[in-house]
């Protein structure tokens, strides 16, 4: 299925400033409409992959300060998580702001091996799930199709 990487930019927000993930305004709204028990698109979920209805969305700060306390524990959210370094061959670039594909996972006694915190792990990770992707709208059709199918089975 093809996809589109999009990012939503609020178009009622009459001031100046735009969020550093302006997908988070829409995601914002869509994790309030699931809270509440609502019923989400299940095009928007299958798209993004979302599969995790507590920690499938990106966390507010509040929120996310928490995760890491919950998940590191008290003292080590700022702990080395993993150590790496940039590829020799290939891709030894990023493609966007969130790509860190050119990023290789060593051990701490490589050369030039670069710590990163548990906190810039999970940061990450936030930064992915606010990647929006839409289903391209010609492909709409088969989405849906497809779906009545797979359920029906």
């Amino acid at each position: 299925m093809s996809r589109n990487t999009i990012r939503i930019v609020p178009t009622k927000n009459k001031s100046t400033e735009i969020p550093d993930f302006a997908g988070d305004y829409f995601l914002k709204q869509v994790v309030l409409i699931n809270h509440l028990g609502f019923k989400v698109d299940v095009k928007f979920l299958m798209t993004n992959n979302v599969t995790d209805r507590y920690y499938g969305w990106p966390m507010n700060q509040v929120q996310f300060a928490e995760f890491l306390t919950d998940k590191y524990g008290a003292g080590n959210e700022d702990a080395i998580h993993h150590y790496e370094v940039t590829k020799d061959s290939g891709r030894t670039t990023g493609k966007g702001p969130s790509d860190y594909s050119h990023k290789v996972e060593v051990n701490s006694d490589t050369d030039n091996a670069s710590s990163i915190s548990n906190r810039e792990y999970e940061e990450r990770d936030q930064d992915k799930k606010r990647q929006i992707q839409l289903l391209n709208k010609s492909l709409l059709g088969d989405f849906v199709a497809e779906f009545d199918r797979l359920i029906a089975e």
